[in-house]
């Protein structure tokens, strides 16, 4: 049976620790103890890139350039309000983004790349 990732293996744990005669026991805890300062190293892993998106304006004119900053590459879709994709761009650090054909209304920035995926409401505005 596997216990991992469950509260089993802590009761399990408590159980066979405590079923453990008072010599065992500290020679247990010593093992841990030597085990926990004198066992292998563990590299230090570097953060995660966490996916983060800055949209400006916004809201932004019919016509105007949206500004995507960004420090993970991607790419960028507008969304209108019934969930039909009315633009898309690749975007890779600061990008500007001439909105020519979108019309006036509010839509939901998605923006897909290796560091996840990010929504941002936009306005586009007469």
């Amino acid at each position: 049976m596997h216990y991992a990732a469950s509260p089993y293996r802590t009761v399990l744990s408590a159980v066979i620790y405590g079923a453990l005669g008072q010599a065992d026991r500290e020679a247990l805890m010593a093992a841990y103890v030597n085990y926990l300062l004198d066992g292998a190293a563990v590299a230090e892993q570097p953060a995660a890139v966490r996916p983060h998106l800055d949209v400006s304006p916004n809201p932004v004119k019919v016509g105007g350039v949206l500004r995507l900053i960004s420090p993970s590459p991607g790419t960028a879709a507008l969304y209108d309000a019934f969930g039909r994709r009315r633009a898309e761009q690749e975007i890779t650090g600061n990008t500007d983004w001439r909105l020519d054909r979108l019309p006036a209304g509010s839509y939901v920035l998605r923006l897909s790349g290796p560091a996840g995926v990010l929504s941002r409401p936009v306005v586009v505005c007469r």
